[in-house]
């Protein structure tokens, strides 16, 4: 099953949010466009946490004079929608990701503009199990932050983004950026990774079987896929790159047994021309193997 957004099939000319259900096969066994506002995106999918059925994050922009808000949506299994929240302010908020809390929850992080200290902040929602709102953190400068993935971690939340330094040169250059929070969202421990003077980014994390995090993203203005292995403090234990001479970006990893880890991402071989790009590691970070599909 996988959610994103499409113009295509949706109603009038703007985005809606597309689900898609598929069979072991890769036979479509349902899809469905959802148009509950004038632009809706789908950035990120689990499993419910009650059991049955899923809950989608993105963002929704109700009318065409609307700001974006947070939007989280949960369907059955058959795609039937069984309720939707939104969260935000006056200004523009995004959804990227969202995870099942232990106490049957979810966590939402992103970014905001209506809150917070900058023109962007790291955007942390809490919710219960029907998507009610418990709290909300933010974190970050005046300038440009976001949240790009964050898990339940150590007790509290572990958060993987971007920090772009106030006043640095060159100007809007972001780092990555790794957030500890307890688990009311206060936080706890930061750490800035990446290039100097180039633009890095934290796309997605997990935790790693010695009770550690595996981070990956994209450094050097997504001239490589970046990845991080971390202490069970957030503290870098060692960091690698991969990749060739044009972009090279990982959008997910998964730990796998031995400490092994697997990357997904995408990689250009010519200017303009993306391709899935699959890395595997040990646990040292050392390359296992690489595939770039597509060609």
């Amino acid at each position: 099953i996988a959610a994103c957004f499409s113009q295509v099939g949706g109603i009038g000319n703007n985005l809606d949010l597309y689900i898609v259900r598929i069979d072991v096969d890769g036979d479509k066994v349902w899809e469905y466009f959802y148009d509950e506002g004038f632009i809706e995106h789908a950035y990120d999918m689990i499993p419910a946490n009650d059991g049955g059925g899923y809950i989608v994050v993105g963002d929704i922009k109700t009318t065409q004079t609307d700001e974006f808000d947070v939007f989280l949506l949960k369907i059955d299994e058959k795609g039937n929608i069984l309720w939707k929240k939104q969260y935000g302010g006056t200004a523009s908020d995004q959804g990227f990701a969202v995870s099942a809390t232990t106490d049957g929850g979810y966590i939402i992080t992103g970014r905001t503009e209506s809150f917070g200290a900058g023109k962007e902040d790291v955007y942390l929602i809490k919710t219960d199990v029907n998507g009610e709102e418990e709290w909300f953190q933010t974190f970050g400068d005046v300038e440009d932050d976001r949240g790009r993935d964050v898990i339940p971690f150590a007790g509290g939340y572990a958060i993987a983004g971007a920090y772009e330094e106030p006043g640095g040169f060159p100007p809007l250059t972001a780092d990555i950026w790794l957030i500890l929070t307890d688990a009311d969202g206060n936080k706890t421990a930061e750490y800035l990774h990446g290039e100097d003077d180039e633009g890095d980014e934290a796309l997605a994390l997990a935790e790693t079987n010695d009770s550690g995090l595996i981070v990956t993203g994209s450094t050097g203005n997504n001239s490589d896929v970046f990845l991080l292995k971390t202490n069970p403090d957030g503290s870098e234990e060692w960091t690698k790159t991969f990749g060739g001479s044009l972009i090279d970006i990982g959008n997910d990893v998964l730990p796998l047994e031995a400490g092994s880890s697997v990357i997904a991402g995408l990689s250009e071989l010519s200017v303009f021309d993306p391709d899935l790009y699959l890395i595997k590691v040990d646990a040292n970070g050392d390359l296992i193997w690489e595939e770039v599909i597509g060609r």
